[in-house]
């Protein structure tokens, strides 16, 4: 568990005393600014995971907020709802004689 967070997962532990260890996220800002981070700063490193609410994939280039509050859509489903057709220009043109 982070001696500064209380976050029990992350990819790395570093050692801080004996028996107390720091997250990677909280032992990155001590290297950088040379104090520990603000309580403030804890919750920002959770990562929302999201899931579309009409398809449920859960990876997209970007993210729409739906009228439902707390609900998502990936671009696909976006473009679906609001019948946005993507633009041509960057398809290729056979420019044969």
């Amino acid at each position: 568990m982070c001696f500064i967070c209380r976050v029990t997962h992350t990819k790395q532990w570093y050692n801080l005393l004996k028996e107390h260890y720091l997250c990677e996220q909280c032992a990155a800002y001590k290297r950088r600014y040379g104090k520990f981070r603000s309580k403030e700063l804890w919750f920002m490193t959770r990562k929302i995971t999201r899931n579309c609410s009409i398809c449920d994939v859960t990876h997209t280039s970007h993210w729409y907020r739906y009228s439902k509050q707390g609900h998502y859509l990936c671009a696909a489903c976006y473009q679906k709802q609001h019948k946005i057709k993507k633009s041509i220009k960057n398809t290729k043109t056979d420019n044969r004689s």
